[in-house]
């Protein structure tokens, strides 16, 4: 896949400035920004090429918490991601399954953005916050 589209036109206030959500709007010094499917199956094959590159400490993130626990309710690998709630803490080094509002602040190795689409409609500035969670690799579902 190539560089995911970020909602070309959009627009999100940053510290009360508007700014237009295009696909270079994200600062990212890691590897370019993947777009997959929006598929259990291209999900979870992401997850493990996040762990074959070394990458331990990595999120799914999803628009909601019903939409982690329907996500990790289809998901057929055996060691699935813990969802996190507000008061959760996250251990280092482990993967996890956690709605976008919650992700302000956090940092992990990659990050799979698995919204199919409806924070980068609905939410601009959510979906930018999910995004600019990876420190090396991000995965968009479209």
């Amino acid at each position: 896949g190539g560089p995911a589209a970020l909602g070309d036109g959009q627009h999100v206030r940053v510290r009360q400035r508007i700014c237009r959500i295009t696909p270079d709007s994200l600062d990212r010094h890691g590897e370019a920004v993947e777009t997959i499917p929006y598929n259990i199956n291209k999900i979870e094959a992401a997850l493990e090429e996040l762990h074959r590159k070394g990458f331990r400490s990595n999120a799914i993130i999803c628009k909601d918490r019903a939409a982690c626990k329907k996500l990790r309710s289809r998901m057929k690998t055996g060691n699935k991601p813990k969802i996190i709630r507000g008061e959760d803490m996250i251990k280092p080094g482990t993967d996890v399954i956690i709605p976008a509002y919650l992700t302000k602040g956090l940092e992990f190795d990659g990050v799979i953005v698995a919204d199919n689409g409806v924070l980068r409609k609905n939410a601009p500035g959510t979906f930018y916050v999910a995004c600019s969670r990876a420190l090396h690799k991000l995965y968009v579902t479209e």
